[in-house]
């Protein structure tokens, strides 16, 4: 058989092909993207000071939905579909939450 232990080895070759089709093989040579990696690290660590409160709740979103951009951005240099997709889909539940803080500004109960 032709896959590893976890069946990832077909996801990867599944992202090669995407990219082939876009008319490009980069995946075929690896980049190191670690400064991307570390980054993001230091994104999330940084949203774990927010203060309490209101600006504390849009701070820490915030930071948050930065530092899963900077983790897409980092899966999709290198080819691991996979985070790249937890990644995107960690950055609409932020979207989401981030919603109602940044548009209702009048007095509503919580």
């Amino acid at each position: 058989m032709n896959t590893d232990i976890n069946g990832a080895k077909w996801l990867t070759k599944s992202l090669k092909d995407v990219f082939v089709i876009f008319g490009t093989s980069r995946c075929e040579k690896f980049v190191s993207m670690n400064h991307i990696f570390h980054i993001a690290n230091i994104l999330v660590l940084l949203s774990h000071f927010a203060p309490n409160g209101k600006c504390g709740i849009i701070y820490l979103r915030l930071v948050l939905l930065i530092g899963c951009g900077f983790f897409a951005i980092w899966g999709f240099e290198i080819c691991s579909l996979d985070v790249v997709i937890w990644n995107v889909i960690y950055i609409l539940v932020l979207l989401i939450h981030l919603w109602p803080h940044t548009l209702y500004k009048g007095n509503r109960r919580s």
